[in-house]
């Protein structure tokens, strides 16, 4: 059974495994920037905090924070 959907590349149609490994290393890849997107908005929102529990301390009325 061949897969009419697979792209020839040389000459030649890849077997399926082939492109199921591209999909499976193309998912892997997303899931990898998907982790440093949310670690770097992490980062950025401790850095926000900091920043602002830093401004409450200086003079200003600190506000009590609802979570």
């Amino acid at each position: 059974m061949s897969d009419e959907r697979s792209i020839p590349i040389g000459g030649h149609c890849p077997p399926n495994s082939t492109l199921k490994i591209m999909s499976y290393t193309m998912v892997k890849e997303k899931e990898i920037l998907n982790e440093k997107v949310s670690y770097y908005l992490y980062e950025n929102f401790i850095i926000l905090n900091l920043a602002t529990s830093a401004k409450s301390r200086s003079g200003e009325a600190a506000k009590p924070r609802s979570y």
